[in-house]
């Protein structure tokens, strides 16, 4: 019966269908003259006779659904088209109460995604909520659409902000909105803090408003990107503090938040010169506030329950610019260990109204919340200004470090030059006169020093990066708060003495003992984390020929990565060093010629040369020798040139040839003024100039313990006549020398014996050299071969054969082989010659 029941209800089906075939032919005849004659926009019912019954064609209609979107086409209309995720989308137009099936179309494939079902009037309604962005299609149900003939799902996103932190309850703030999408409804609430008609008034001037009818939200409509107005300025009894704002797009999952600080009208406002300050561990941070329409308000660093560390800061405009700085001392926060803040202005104030946290180390690296506010401290608390922030930003906290030293030397002149700077102009300034002495050659890289009054002076370039803050604790000057640290066993800069001689104990000058402050000039570098550090040679202690290490160490724990409690073994391993070396040297000079000669002319150079630092000032004075001619010039401010030259200009137009003079320089460094003997001549003569040629030998060996004979011809190409020491070196130390003197044009050889006893074997550089000049060669010494020769006396034990001659006793001298000059075998030789001749002999006796 079943079986039979199925075959009737296929029969029945396939009527079924050719009736409602048949009736869909006949319906589209008889309706067509009518469509042709009906205006474009008339809307006909179209019906179906089935089984003799009309039957409407339904939809649905989007007034009946709660949906953002609604198409009516059977999915035709929705071909091609962007939703947006989150969006509530209603299909009709299909088969009613008929399930379709909701696919993804991707790279040629399909996915499924969900099975829906359309309702009685044919109209199916989905969420986007979920789907990813894509492309998408209904199947079933009579949807006109397939995997090519999709819609797609975009992710709409939104940034909304504050261009400022802050603003005034009578004043107004700039909106952004950004989004990558056109047009939209935006939901907008303050978390409670304002009502539907404050938030209207908020943004009635900028946007249309909707759904002012809920308590505490709002509806902007036709949303685009833009910069707008939030009026705070137009609402009501506005109340001061932080507020933020939810903006949620109506139709999608798209949404953001904007937070800003209200404050009162008139009372100011004070914002952050910059977002983040990055500092090193240990040194001074830099926090400038800029403040408007106020000279006073609070600045608070760090989050005690973030950080377990705050510190409230009071703020004054002292000067009224508009603005104050605050020295903040990473090295001294939360340990009383010397002034934690203080204004960089001295017209301003900065005060610390309250700390929190105990700290035993110092402030660890990392993020610390820097807010800055209007409102004061209250008794030196912060609660009432972290309600009423203004802006937000930042304090970086880097790890520190110790890098290298750099030695320098300069002039006493040149040093008081910069400490007159730093005095006057601040320490940025006197950085700025060093780097001008660098650029200028007043300040120039050494490893030596002369010694004088005054001498030398020693800068040393110090990378310490992290100390500006133990620095700044002690108080004082900078060099006074070094001599504290050094003497509290923090840092230490020693000067000692490398080469003391035998039985000897090096002589040593350290910061604190033998140095003190008064000896000091430190000049901060803020922009590197460097230290110059100005010392007079003539204070170290030491003497001409002396060699010295400069070190200076980190020793304290705070600022390196030992703790208090390790042992001192590793307390001390931890150290971090910086050192350079130098050598001293008597300050010494000459003058270019000995006599020096001018012509009876303006503008007459005389010229001479120092060893001492460049940028040292001097004075040169020529005084007649002859009463009938008595003259006196001087030349002031005479400098000492990157090259160790400096000059004179004086005027000899008055005087006759052949007047004679003195020339010297005044208040030079040397212990005792340069003096010479100077001549008015016709013609000045090229000073004399000592160079070397016929180096004999270029190549030579010899066996150590030899003496090695080298000459070499020296010539002055030069006018004027001269003596200068000539050396002999070996590997450029000078083992001996003599003193030659020649006219001009002259030469002569020079001729030296080396012992070569205390040489090891091996190849050597040898030279004449002068002052001018200097000619080299090769020389390989060998090892001693004496004894070694000894062997050949074995050759003598032939001799033995002398024993059958009559000359047979020569043999013994076999036993000569020893000697150097022994030949090897004469006396074999000898004894062969005798027998042979005794044979001879007998033969003619016989005969």
């Amino acid at each position: 019966m079943t079986h039979d029941t199925t075959y009737r209800g296929k029969a029945t089906a396939v009527l079924f269908a050719a009736i409602m075939v048949v009736s869909a032919v006949a319906v589209g005849f008889a309706v067509a003259p009518a469509a042709a004659a009906a205006p474009d926009d008339a809307a006909t019912p179209v019906a179906a006779s089935i089984q003799g019954q009309d039957v409407p064609f339904q939809t649905g209609d989007a007034d009946d659904y709660d949906v953002d979107e609604f198409y009516t086409n059977g999915g035709t209309d929705l071909q091609g088209d962007l939703l947006w995720q989150g969006q509530t989308v209603g299909v009709t137009g299909l088969d009613a109460d008929a399930d379709v099936s909701l696919r993804e179309s991707r790279d040629g494939d399909t996915d499924f995604v969900e099975e829906l079902r359309t309702d009685g009037s044919g109209t199916v309604v989905f969420d986007t909520e979920d789907l990813d962005a894509g492309d998408y299609y209904l199947d079933g149900a009579g949807a006109d659409m397939s995997p090519s003939e999709t819609f797609e799902v975009a992710v709409q996103d939104l940034d909304t902000a504050f261009d400022e932190q802050s603003v005034q309850s009578d004043d107004d703030a700039e909106l952004e909105i950004e989004s990558n999408r056109g047009s939209y409804d935006v939901n907008v609430s303050a978390d409670g803090d304002l009502d539907d008609d404050e938030l209207e008034q908020l943004f009635e001037g900028e946007f249309d408003v909707s759904n002012v009818d809920d308590d505490d939200e709002i509806t902007l409509e036709g949303v685009t990107d833009g910069t707008f107005d939030a009026e705070f300025s137009d609402v009501d009894d506005l109340s001061t503090g932080e507020y933020e704002f939810s903006f949620d797009v109506t139709d999608t999952s798209a949404a953001d938040t904007a937070s800003i600080s209200v404050t009162e009208a008139g009372e100011g406002d004070l914002s952050l010169a910059d977002g983040t300050t990055t500092v090193a561990q240990g040194d001074v941070a830099e926090v400038t506030v800029e403040l408007d329409d106020t000279d006073s308000g609070s600045v608070v660093i760090g989050d005690f329950e973030e950080n377990n560390y705050q510190a409230n800061i009071s703020v004054e405009d002292g000067n009224d610019d508009g603005e104050v700085t605050v020295l903040f001392n990473t090295y001294a926060a939360g340990r009383d260990d010397g002034t934690v803040v203080e204004a960089d202005d001295d017209d301003d104030d900065v005060d610390l109204g309250g700390e929190r946290g105990d700290l035993v180390d110092l402030l660890d690296t990392g993020d610390y919340a820097v807010s800055a506010s209007p409102t004061g401290l209250d008794d030196g608390d912060a609660e009432d200004a972290i309600d009423d922030v203004s802006d937000i930003g930042t304090l970086l906290i880097e790890e520190r470090s110790t890098g290298e030293m750099v030695l320098w030397r300069t002039s006493a002149d040149v040093r008081d030059d910069v400490v007159d700077v730093q005095s006057d102009d601040g320490e940025d300034a006197a950085v700025e006169a060093i780097t001008a002495g660098v650029e200028d050659d007043v300040v120039t890289q050494t490893d030596t020093a002369a010694l004088g009054d005054p001498s030398d002076v020693l800068v040393h370039q110090i990378d310490a990066i992290g100390l500006e803050g133990a620095l700044a604790a002690q108080g004082g000057s900078n060099a006074e708060a070094l001599e504290e640290l050094a003497s509290a066993d923090a840092v230490s800069l020693t000067f000692t003495e490398q080469n003391p001689g035998a039985n000897q104990e090096a002589v040593e000058a350290e910061l604190g003992d033998e140095l003190t402050a008064d000896d000091l000039d430190v000049v901060y570098d803020d922009a590197n984390g460097e230290y110059y550090v100005f010392v007079s040679a003539g204070d170290v202690g030491g003497e001409d020929g002396d060699e010295y290490d400069v070190d200076f160490t980190i020793e304290t724990t705070l600022l390196t990565d030992a703790d208090e409690d390790d042992s001192d073994e590793e307390i001390e391993d931890a150290y971090e060093s910086a050192d350079a070396a130098f050598d001293l040297e008597e300050a010494d000079g000459s003058f270019d010629l000995d006599p020096v000669q001018v012509t009876n002319a303006e503008d007459q150079s005389v010229s001479c040369e120092m060893n001492v630092a460049p940028g040292t000032e001097l004075a040169l004075r020529v005084r007649s020798d002859d009463a009938a001619t008595e003259f006196i010039k001087n030349t002031e401010g005479v400098v000492v040139q990157p090259d160790g030259t400096f000059s004179g200009e004086f005027d000899f137009s008055e005087q006759t040839v052949n007047d004679t003079f003195t020339v010297s320089t005044r208040n030079s460094p040397l212990t005792d003024e340069l003096e010479a003997d100077g001549e008015v001549v016709e013609q000045v003569q090229e000073p004399a100039v000592f160079e070397v040629s016929d180096l004999d030998p270029t190549e030579a060996t010899a066996t150590a313990g030899d003496s090695v004979t080298v000459s070499a011809t020296i010539r002055n190409t030069g006018e004027q006549e001269a003596t200068q020491s000539v050396a002999l070196t070996l590997d450029g130390e000078e083992i001996d020398s003599q003193d030659v003197t020649l006219a001009g044009g002259e030469d002569t050889t020079v001729e030296f014996t080396a012992d070569t006893s205390d040489f090891d074997a091996g190849e050597y550089e040898h030279g004449v050299a002068t002052e001018d000049d200097e000619a080299t060669g090769t020389l390989t010494i060998e090892a001693s071969g004496d004894g070694g020769d000894g062997d050949d006396g074995g050759d003598g034990d032939d001799g033995g054969d002398g024993d059958d001659g009559e000359d047979g006793g020569d043999g013994e001298d076999g036993g000569d082989g020893g000697t150097d000059d022994s030949t090897p075998g004469f006396g074999a030789l000898v004894a062969l010659v005798a027998l042979i001749a005794a044979a001879l002999l007998a033969t003619r006796r016989t005969e």
